[in-house]
């Protein structure tokens, strides 16, 4: 329908394949060598680190001059759209 060759987006999808694998292969070298720091080991978000994280959103809101956008954007699974 949009007339690109389907061979495009094999091959689009083969190198975003491979560079995730490569990533995924250093950050097990870095690991396996203990050169993994600890931040990089907690995936892991607690819920005073999400207040900071809504407090620097809006402070960064109010220094760009986005005024006219909301502060607060709640993104929890039983938010109403």
């Amino acid at each position: 329908m949009s007339g690109i060759p389907l061979a495009f987006i094999y091959v689009a999808g083969l190198a975003s394949s491979l560079m995730m694998g490569v990533v995924i292969l250093r950050n097990l070298h870095r690991l396996a060598t203990g050169r993994a720091r600890d931040e990089d080991l907690n995936l892991s978000i607690e819920s005073e680190d999400l207040a900071n994280l809504d407090r620097a959103a809006t402070t960064l809101l109010i220094k760009s001059g986005a005024s006219d956008r909301p502060s607060r954007v709640d993104v929890s699974p039983g938010a109403r759209k």
